[in-house]
């Protein structure tokens, strides 16, 4: 057994409420519509207005922002049972944009309508915003995490925190993972080339600290991998509140 089963993650959302691609469902006032998307394509761009949100059923969904100089950096991979696009003002733009990594399941719902519902139900406002402040603390605790780390701390960081993530959404077994990210994704996440990831990726493997091949993450050496990733599992699971999905 995988030596990361054994931590006290919250359990995933409720798969109940899932529907098959096209029908409508009705949240009391609230309609959501359920889609499906191919892998590669966009649920939206960065500078579109922030009409809709998605809540990802199946799949993995990267979020990423378009710098001055022309690069692209993913500052976020949305997960199933994660939402992507909420905006408590639907007329602003985005700053980011968002790409299906796999093909996609998801759930879409209207920004101004669930603005509309949280100005009459206190308990939804107070779920929304504190999804929210952890989505902001979670990417924060990331930026200072990867800030003047070397590419193999920053590697492994993202990989093991993404891990932990899984793990929350989907019981694991054993110590292999499916990532699917290919190492262009990896650097842009990380601020590195691909070819750099790939350099850090063989290293660990000679290591034997983790192999990554054809979107399958294998955990040689759990103990090792922590500390490749300046993770202490614990802490890191008493500081970063998984609070569910507040629809």
């Amino acid at each position: 057994m995988c030596a990361f089963q054994n931590l006290d993650i919250v359990s995933e959302i409720d798969q109940d409420s899932v529907r098959s691609q096209g029908c409508q469902v009705r949240n009391g006032n609230f309609h959501l519509a359920s889609l499906f998307r191919l892998k590669g394509t966009s649920l939206f761009y960065q500078g579109d207005p922030a009409k809709h949100f998605y809540l990802v059923r199946a799949g993995w969904v990267c979020v990423y922002s378009l710098l001055d100089d022309g690069r692209r950096r993913i500052t976020n991979f949305v997960l199933p049972g994660d939402i992507v696009g909420l905006s408590f003002n639907p007329e602003v733009e985005r700053d980011c944009g968002a790409e299906a990594l796999t093909d996609l399941t998801v759930t879409m719902g209207n920004n101004r309508q669930l603005r509309d519902i949280c100005h009459h139900s206190y308990e939804l406002q107070q779920e929304y915003f504190a999804y929210l402040e952890q989505g902001y603390r979670n990417s924060w605790y990331q930026i200072v995490n990867m800030s003047g780390c070397s590419a193999e701390t920053r590697v492994a960081n993202l990989l093991c925190s993404l891990i932990f993530r899984l793990i929350k959404h989907v019981p694991q077994r054993g110590d292999s993972f499916v990532i699917p990210l290919t190492q262009e994704k990896i650097g842009e996440a990380t601020d590195l080339t691909s070819v750099h990831v790939n350099r850090v990726l063989r290293s660990l493997r000679l290591k034997g600290i983790l192999r990554l091949a054809h979107g399958e993450l294998t955990v040689l050496d759990p103990r090792r991998f922590s500390e490749a990733a300046h993770i202490d599992p614990e802490n890191y699971l008493q500081r970063k509140a998984f609070l569910p999905c507040p629809l």
